[in-house]
This record gives C-alpha cells, sequence and structure tokens, in this order.
C-alpha cells in the first residue's frame, strides 16, 4: 500500500508522495495510509474524526429529513438537526475506538479539474501511526462495518455512486407495518416465508456452495393503483 502511495504521479501537487514532506517532518518517521476522496472510508473518517478528533476545521454539511434523526446517536441535542459537522481541511489527531491516537492530514492535492458538474479539486486523507498497521486497519474495517449496522423498523437507503464505484449511503426510511401492507393472506404469507427462507444462513450457505449469485427479485404486476 505504501508503495502505490509514493508512486511518481507527475500530473499532481506532490511527484514522488502523497503529501509534501517539507511541511510534515515529525511524520517522516511514522507509517501512513492515503485515503482518497472517492473511498467508501472517506465520509466515514471525516465523520468521526469531527466527532471524535481535536479539529478546528469543519465542514457543514446538510442532511435531509431522514437522516436528520440519525445525525448523532448520542447527543440529545443534536436530534432532529438538519446540520453534520465534517472535518475541514487541515491537520489534527483524533482517536479510534480503543484510544489509539492517530495524526491527519485532510488536503487538496493538485489544480481544480472540470467534471460534467463543476470544478472540483482532489482531496484525500493521510492519516499517519506510529503502531502497527494492524491496528489501523482493523479499525477503518470497523468504521466501514459501523456505517453497514441495520435498525429494527429503519430501512437504510443506498445509491450506487457509478464514479466511485460503490453504493452510497443516502438516507434512511421508516418501515411500514407488514399488517398495512394490503393483500390475500396467502399471498402475503407465501412472500413472507419465501423471503425469510432467502435471508436464513442455511439458504445462503446453499447459495455459495454451489456458485450462485446470492439474491432474489420479485416482479410484482397489476393495474395502476392496486398497490404494487
Amino acid at each position: 500500500r505504501i508503495e502505490e502511495i509514493c508512486t511518481h504521479q507527475p500530473t499532481m501537487m506532490f511527484n514522488d508522495c502523497s503529501f509534501a514532506t517539507a511541511d510534515y517532518p515529525d511524520q517522516l518517521s511514522k507509517k501512513w495510509v492515503e485515503v482518497s476522496s472517492d473511498s467508501k472510508l472517506y465520509p466515514l473518517l471525516l465523520k468521526h474524526i469531527a466527532k471524535y478528533g481535536e479539529a478546528k476545521s469543519f465542514a457543514v454539511e446538510v442532511l435531509d429529513g431522514s437522516q436528520s434523526r440519525r445525525s448523532c446517536g448520542d447527543c440529545e441535542k443534536c436530534k432532529g438537526s438538519r446540520i453534520a459537522l465534517n472535518m475541514g481541511l487541515g491537520t489534527t489527531t483524533f482517536k479510534d475506538f480503543e484510544g489509539n491516537s492517530y495524526v491527519v492530514v485532510h488536503q487538496t492535492k493538485g489544480k481544480p479539474v472540470g467534471t460534467e458538474c463543476s470544478a472540483v479539486e482532489f482531496k484525500n486523507l493521510i492519516i499517519f501511526t506510529d503502531g502497527c498497521m494492524e491496528v489501523l486497519t482493523a479499525f477503518l474495517s470497523r468504521l466501514v462495518e459501523l456505517s453497514e449496522l441495520t435498525e429494527k423498523g429503519i430501512i437504510s437507503i443506498f445509491s450506487f455512486n457509478s464514479r466511485c464505484n460503490y453504493w452510497r449511503s443516502s438516507g434512511s426510511t421508516k418501515a411500514r407495518p407488514l399488517d398495512s401492507v394490503i393483500l390475500p393472506a396467502k399471498t402475503k404469507q407465501h412472500i413472507v416465508s419465501d423471503i425469510s427462507s432467502f435471508l436464513s444462513d442455511e439458504m445462503r450457505d446453499f447459495y455459495q456452495l454451489h456458485g450462485i449469485p446470492y439474491r432474489r427479485s420479485y416482479l410484482f404486476y397489476g393495474v395502476p393503483g392496486a398497490g404494487k
């Protein structure tokens, strides 16, 4: 990974490394990882560092209504807030869930580039550690796992980011009670049983054992307004 980071990139601001080494001489004895702005980890780290770090620079994110109720699970004052804070540009320190400390640099890199929407700047995060890389990667893995946790009664909504090639969380909505779905009792029971069977560990193992893609689709048909 370090070899990938420190490759020659003549079109970038820094040619032989992912940051300006002259600006951070105290960090050169440490190991580091780069997280680019198109990584699934990037927004997760910005939120974590803003919440658990010593950042003094913040970027404001406006949430939609479904996101605001879950914007801060620890703080009663934040419930229902339409604003979330992410780490802004600059250098700060933060801790992982086990209390291990890291130095992080959030920077722009290179010149603005035109896109289909507007001019954008490439950004990345450089995380420095003087500990073992296994501890850092375990923390990053935990961040991803926590972002994918589900909550009973809440449906998480994901939108596929084709540019970055991953499913990005875009909000959530309250699940409807099953009793509110108007269907013949026999049809409803058949659908519920089929879904329960498909989501079982035994069925997942069966798909994996036989090399079958683990997915299931349902086609609902009927006249408009029938409640599909």
